[in-house]
C-alpha cells in the first residue's frame, strides 16, 4: 500500500480509484479543482508515474 501523507490525500486517491473526475472530487471534498490536481500530481510522483500516458486510476486499481 502507498504511504499517503494526509487523510485528504487518501480520500483523493480512493475517489480517483473509484473513477471520479477532479471536478467531482473537488465538489465532494470542498476543494478547488487545482487542489485536487495538486494531490494527483503528488500521487503520480510518489508512485513513479512520470509519463502522461500512464493512467493513475489504473495504477491505483492494480494496487488493491
Amino acid at each position: 500500500s502507498i504511504l499517503l501523507s494526509s487523510a485528504k490525500a487518501r480520500q483523493v486517491a480512493n475517489m480517483i480509484r473509484s473513477g471520479k473526475t477532479s471536478k467531482e472530487i473537488a465538489d465532494l471534498l470542498f476543494l478547488s479543482v487545482s487542489g485536487v490536481d495538486f494531490h494527483r500530481k503528488k500521487l503520480r510522483k510518489k508512485l513513479g508515474l512520470t509519463h502522461s500516458k500512464e493512467d493513475l486510476r489504473t495504477f491505483l486499481l492494480s494496487m488493491q
